[in-house]
Order: structure tokens, then sequence, then C-alpha cells
């Protein structure tokens, strides 16, 4: 019997998504130390939750947002691979699992600094950021 190749075209989606921190005081400004160990735990929590279809790429830390939201708040770029029929979904997909795990995400947080982040935070995602170049 002939074996059928997989002929699915595989996509790479940059999915945006903003974790805003609700309880953090105006001007507060995560440390670079902080920053890149959430990120660095987005990475690990989502490469262990995606599953078929879409894989995690990887989570990046997005740039820093230019006025546009006026919480403190972390941009990420989710990027997935995935089928390019259903790509479509990925931003969808994204949202949803990371709003399934959200207090995993609370918690980590509140390891980082109990003080600033003793309070849920908020998701927000968008097609369009104005970023600065930091």
């Amino acid at each position: 019997m002939e074996e059928i190749a997989d002929t699915t075209e595989l996509e790479e989606t940059y999915n945006p998504v903003q974790l805003i921190f609700n309880s953090a005081p105006d001007g507060y400004v995560m440390s670079l130390e902080d920053r890149e160990s959430l990120v660095q735990f987005m990475n690990t929590m989502l490469g262990d939750i995606l599953d078929d279809p879409f894989v995690l790429v990887e989570a990046s830390y997005a740039g820093r947002l230019d006025q546009y939201y006026n919480k403190p708040s972390l941009p990420l770029i989710i990027t997935l691979r995935g089928p390019s029929h259903i790509s479509p979904l990925a931003l969808s997909y994204v949202i949803q699992v990371i709003e399934d795990n959200i207090r995993a995400i609370e918690s980590f947080l509140k390891r980082l600094d109990a003080e600033v982040f003793d309070v849920s935070f908020t998701l927000r995602h968008s097609c369009f950021w104005r970023l600065s170049n930091d």
C-alpha cells in the first residue's frame, strides 16, 4: 500500500496580546529581570499546553507601548505554527489558552512581586499597537 504524503502547508502566525497589570501603581515599570522571567514563564507554559494543530514557536516581548494604554502592561507577540487553512483561528486559540490558565499566570506574577501584583490582570489583544523602539 502506498503511503500518502501530508500536504498540509504550515504557516507561522504572529499573535499580539497585552497583559495589563490592573493592580500595579501608576508609573510602575517592570524590571528587565522580571520581564524576562515572565516572558520565559509564558514560553514554558504555552509550550507545555499548546498542542495540535498549533505549536508554539516563541512568546516574545513586543516592545514598550507608546502611551497607548494608561496602565502598566506587558505587550507580547505569541508566534504559533500551524496549518495555513486554520491560521486565522490562531489568535482566538492563544487568547483562550491564556484565559484558561490565568490563575497560573497570576500566581507567577505574585511570586515576582506580591505587593505590586496583589490583584488580577487583564488580557487585551489587538491587531495594531503603537510601539516605541525600547
